[in-house]
């Protein structure tokens, strides 16, 4: 359907089995669509920054290129997975969204803040093109992969299932703050420029890695309650200084009991670790 408002009104559509969104727009308004059955979305855009919110009952949502709605709100619920069009030019635009499936999810993103979860086995992957806080993303059986182009704040970040449901987290600028990410499996955060801060990051059956390549490992708060949790190997590279904040009167990086670390820094900075039990220095210079 090629479907369009050229003055203030919004736009609602039923679809009673596979319908393709090739180009659905308004002036002035919001935009849903409900699919019975596959819903594939070429473009769909709302003016002045109405929300959008795509609904399957049966199917999946796929080809997903263009959806913008300005700074207004994105909703995209499936009954099946969510299918990105595999095309890094075209994206998800708006101030928050929302997305849920009952299997894998791949999305390219412009947004501020993000709310994604699976009901269903199924992984997530998001490409963000700049800053994004990942307000609550989790999955019933799959691992975690988002990339930005900005600065990266995981609010709550939580991969269940179990081999190989890992939460892998990165970004070129603008560093990184990890307030809570699990992953069943293996955690990788990754910082190409800027600070990451760490809250509470846990490896349920895996190895734990931080690096910061040009900035530093550093707590997110004066606290003595473990930052770091992993079966595996816990491997933290920084630049700068790793366990040292700022201010406070518990300043450094804590390790959960019978932790077995490697830390380093790359460049002028000092190492600070308080094993909270056991703990194993593997490698640390």
């Amino acid at each position: 359907v090629n479907v369009s408002t050229t003055g203030t009104g919004a736009i609602d559509l039923d679809g009673l089995g596979a319908l393709t969104l090739s180009d659905v727009d308004t002036a002035n308004g919001a935009i849903t669509v409900t699919s019975a059955g596959a819903l594939t979305v070429t473009d769909v855009a709302s003016g002045t920054n109405g929300n959008i919110s795509l609904t399957t009952s049966s199917g999946d949502i796929t080809g997903l290129a263009t959806v913008n709605a300005g700074s207004g709100t994105v909703t995209l619920n499936s009954a099946g997975a969510i299918v990105d069009d595999s095309d890094a030019s075209t994206v998800v635009t708006g101030g928050v969204l929302t997305a849920d499936a009952a299997g894998a999810i791949t999305i390219d993103s412009t947004v501020a803040s993000a709310d994604i979860s699976t009901s269903a086995a199924g992984a997530i992957a998001l490409d963000e093109t700049d800053g994004i806080t990942l307000t609550d993303l989790d999955t019933t059986d799959g691992s975690i992969t988002v990339s930005a182009g900005g600065a990266l704040t995981a609010t709550d970040v939580v991969a269940g299932g179990g081999t190989g449901d890992s939460v892998t987290l990165s970004t070129t600028t603008g560093g990184a703050v990890a307030t809570l990410v699990t992953g069943a499996d293996a955690v990788s955060i990754t910082a190409d420029a800027g600070d990451i801060t760490i809250g509470a990051v846990t490896a349920t059956a895996g190895t734990l890695g931080v690096t910061a390549t040009t900035g530093s490992i550093n707590d997110a708060a004066d606290d003595s309650t473990a930052d770091f949790t992993a079966v595996g190997l816990i491997t933290l590279t920084a630049q700068d200084e790793i366990g040292v904040l700022g201010s406070g009167t518990d300043t450094d990086l804590e390790f959960a009991a019978s932790s077995s670390v490697n830390v380093s820094t790359t460049g002028t900075g000092a190492i600070d670790l308080d094993g909270l039990g056991a703990l194993t220095l593997s490698d640390v210079d």
